[in-house]
């Protein structure tokens, strides 16, 4: 007897075990389903040695990029181009990149003094006019205007997580010396 044959002479009890199947998934999935509205800016998203990764996080580094990318492409932006240009699968990973160097900086006891923040946020050049720092007023003012806005310390922060991130790839790269015999020996 085939499995066909089979399935045929107990078409009924098949009946009622698939129908049974479709209630308990309505029961148990479409409830969750018509409440969740997406992850709250709370939410973790992604957890890189031990350090969370916010939904709120990720929705304003992707609101930035968004806005980047509209005034790179003008009215030609849609739907189609950002599911094409993966925006959304290259931010989380950028933003577990950043968690996992900042796990390896924490391992190597690197840190970021706040000298060193204030040296490279006086060195921007997007905060300098004629090659001056615009002045803490002018540098307040620009960053309420960013979108989303931003307070000083938040870009301070954000600033502090690059210079650790640079720390650690010279930590990781500035032993590496490459001479021509070897690049020779390579190719």
């Amino acid at each position: 007897m085939t499995m066909l044959d089979h399935m045929r002479r107990h078409k009924a009890w098949l009946k009622w075990s698939l129908g049974l199947v479709v209630v308990a998934f309505v029961l148990l999935y479409v409830p969750s389903f018509l409440k969740s509205s997406g992850p709250t800016a709370s939410d973790t998203i992604a957890t890189v040695e031990g350090r969370d990764i916010k939904a709120g996080n990720f929705r304003i580094l992707y609101s930035q990029q968004i806005d980047a990318y509209r005034q790179a492409y003008g009215a030609n932006l849609n739907d189609q181009l950002l599911k094409q240009l993966g925006i959304e699968q290259r931010l989380i990973q950028q933003m577990i990149d950043q968690e996992a160097v900042l796990a390896e900086a924490k391992r190597l006891g690197l840190t970021v003094t706040d000298g060193e923040v204030k040296a490279r946020l006086l060195r921007l050049p997007a905060l300098q006019e004629n090659g001056v720092f615009v002045g803490e007023a002018r540098y307040k003012q620009m960053l309420a205007m960013n979108r989303p806005p931003m307070t000083a310390p938040q870009f301070e922060e954000e600033l502090r997580k690059n210079l650790l991130s640079e720390k650690v790839q010279a930590a990781v790269t500035g032993w590496v010396t490459v001479n021509d015999s070897d690049v020779e020996k390579e190719y």
